[in-house]
Formats: structure tokens, sequence, C-alpha cells
């Protein structure tokens, strides 16, 4: 269990009651004085009434207690006037300040319960005497040390506690944003590719122009990641159509090198290789230019000038 000053209060006030309650039982028995059988009989009243106070954490409770716990020590429990000894019962207030209050109100109720034994003291008492004065003061100087080295113990952990968690807080927000700025990425390139489908299914629409006769008209620039996109279509087309021909219109084709004809020619390729006949329509000077240049062999591709001549060809096959 946590210990806390509330609960070193609260068992403090209850361990009086239960003490003045025994000390009036005693004293009964035992011819006690009046004036100290009044006093025992109301201070269980009035702890049990501090001790509920504690309980529902009221914040005046923990002084009220340390005056009334002063009051009954040097009024009831030591008699500077008559005691031949020094008690060390008066060193119990400034204890129970150490435990319940702060550095300050430690060492003030230290002098306060000597400052009051002093009043009450006769000229020969020990309790006047300067070795006694001396170590009562340097015990109060060791609560007031200790309390105050305690406070300040307690606050940098509570600093430092609060900087943790502030800290942590930051690090969940961190972590939060980065998460949802990776789901936002992720939705992103998720739209993005879902467009770049989009674009390359409008790009290259297949069309079937007669019975198992396909058309694909190549549009814009062909790279390396755009023909292996356009032979995964194609081909796909073609296998799922059972074309026996597919007419590859390249009329539209921005650029023609060498590179581009060699990835005409592999695209053609793979469609023989599914059973079906590769026609080229619309071919450009500039094409056959770079054919002829690099004397590159269509080999069993047919060419035709447009569409409509390609489709005769089909049909022929």
């Amino acid at each position: 269990m946590r210990l806390t000053q509330r609960f070193a209060l609260l068992t403090l006030l209850l361990f009086e009651a239960l003490m003045s309650m025994l000390g009036f039982v005693y004293l009964i028995f035992n011819d006690g004085a009046p004036e100290v059988l009044i006093g025992l009989g109301i201070l269980p009243i009035l702890t049990l009434g501090l001790a509920y106070g504690a309980w529902r954490n009221w914040a005046w409770v923990a002084h009220a207690s340390l005056v009334v716990a002063t009051a009954i020590t040097v009024l009831l429990l030591i008699d500077p006037a008559k005691d031949i000894y020094f008690s060390p019962v008066l060193l119990a207030p400034m204890a129970i300040a150490f435990v319940i209050t702060d550095s300050r109100t430690t060492i003030l109720t230290a002098l306060a319960a000597m400052l009051i034994t002093w009043l009450r003291a006769d000229s020969d008492t020990p309790y006047l005497k300067v070795d006694y004065a001396i170590c009562y003061a340097f015990i109060a100087g060791c609560l007031w040390l200790g309390r105050l080295i305690l406070e300040q113990t307690q606050r940098a952990n509570t600093e430092a506690l609060a900087l943790i968690q502030n800290e942590h807080g930051s690090a969940q927000r961190y972590a939060q944003e980065a998460e949802e700025r990776a789901n936002r990425l992720e939705s992103q390139s998720a739209e993005q590719q879902r467009l770049l489908a989009t674009v390359a299914a409008l790009e290259t629409p297949i069309v079937e122009v007669d019975e198992h006769v396909l058309l694909a008209p190549i549009i814009g620039y062909v790279d390396a990641q755009r023909a292996a996109q356009l032979t995964d279509r194609i081909l796909a087309a073609v296998n799922q159509g059972r074309a026996k021909a597919i007419i590859l219109d390249i009329t539209s084709l921005s650029e023609v090198n060498e590179q581009t004809a060699q990835q005409l020619l592999r695209l053609a390729s793979a469609i023989r290789l599914l059973g079906s006949s590769v026609i080229l329509s619309g071919i450009s000077a500039d094409l056959a230019t770079t054919l002829v240049r690099q004397r590159i062999d269509l080999g069993l591709v047919r060419t035709a000038p447009t569409p409509y001549a390609a489709l005769q060809i089909a049909a022929k096959l």
C-alpha cells in the first residue's frame, strides 16, 4: 500500500483517540486529577472528528491536528514546573509536524512547543538549562533539514513525472500523426494506382471489331514500364476473348525509335505464343525508316496502312 501524509494523519488521529480512551479508563480507576480526566474525556471526541475530516481530505485538518497534539503535549503530558528531568515527550509535536505537514510548520511547531514550555517552567527546571535547549534545537534543526530535503526530492520527482508524462503524450501524438500520415499516403497511393490504371485503360482501349478480332490502338509514348502494362492487358484480352487476331494500331504513337520497335516486336511475339496473329496498322514513315536502318525483321507480324485494311486481312485468316 502506498503511504501518504493523509494516511499517516488518519492513523495518527485514530491512535490518539484510542490512547486517550485507554488513558481515561486508567485514570478513572487510579484517582486521576479532574482536569486531566476532563481533557482525556474530550480528546477522543475531538480526534475522531478530526479523523473524519482527514478521511474527507479537508485541507485544514493537518494543522488543526498538530495544534491539538502540541497542546496535549505541553499542557497535559509534561509539567515544566515539577519535572526534574527533561521529558523526551516534548519532541513529539515537531516529529508529528515532520510527518503530516511541511518543513516550515515543523520548525515553527518546535519553537512554539519550547516557548510554551519555557513560559510554564520554573527557574530551576531542566527545560531552562542551556545544554538541554541546545540538544532540542539540534534535533529540531535536523528534522527541519530532513523535511526540507524530502520536499525538494518530492518536488523533483513530481517535475520529472510531469516531464515524462508530457514526453509520453508528445510521443503518442507524434505516433498518431505518423500513423495518420501513413494512412493518407497509403490512400493517396491507392488512388494514384487507380488513376494510373484508368489512364492506362483509356490510353489503350481494347475492343472487339469482328468475331474473335480485337483492335488495340496504342497512343502516346511507350517506355519499358508502359510496354509491360500493355503486354499484360493485351495478353489478358487475347486469352479471354480467344482472339484469332489482334490489330495493333500505332498511328498515334508519339515517338518512334529502336527501343519502341523492339518493344512492339516483343509484344507481338508474346501474342503469337497464345496462338493469335498480330497485325500492325498505321506504321509511319519514321518507324519504317527506323526498322530498315536497324535491320529489324518483323518476322511473322503482318502490316497494314490502316485499321480498316488490317481488319480485311484479319477476316481472311
